[in-house]
């Protein structure tokens, strides 16, 4: 949903292919871990989105400001085979995962 994000040094940059790609590779990374991972973004809309409570907010062209990976006691979880497999190691248990 991101089409920006913030570089280093607080500029904003477009967020082509190669960043996106290593974007999704720190997820992976952060859920084979065991963690959580939680993404923030923002956008600029106007006065009349922002007032209107019944306006619907579009979830795109947003602006990504960090990933942020949480962790959580001990337990199984659907939200990302990474996570599940990290747990499972955790736990001195072994996940087989199959996709049928």
């Amino acid at each position: 949903m991101c089409t920006h994000y913030y570089d280093s040094l607080g500029n904003t940059k477009v967020l082509e292919d190669t960043e996106r790609e290593k974007f999704n590779q720190l997820v992976q990374g952060t859920a084979a871990s065991g963690l959580q991972c939680t993404a923030f973004a923002h956008k600029q809309v106007s006065g009349h989105e922002c007032y209107d409570r019944k306006a619907k907010l579009e979830d795109n062209s947003l602006t990504l400001l960090g990933i942020l990976g949480i962790m959580d006691p001990s337990q199984f979880s659907g939200d990302c085979v990474f996570t599940a497999k990290a747990i499972a190691t955790e736990c001195g248990s072994e996940l087989r995962w199959s996709s049928s």
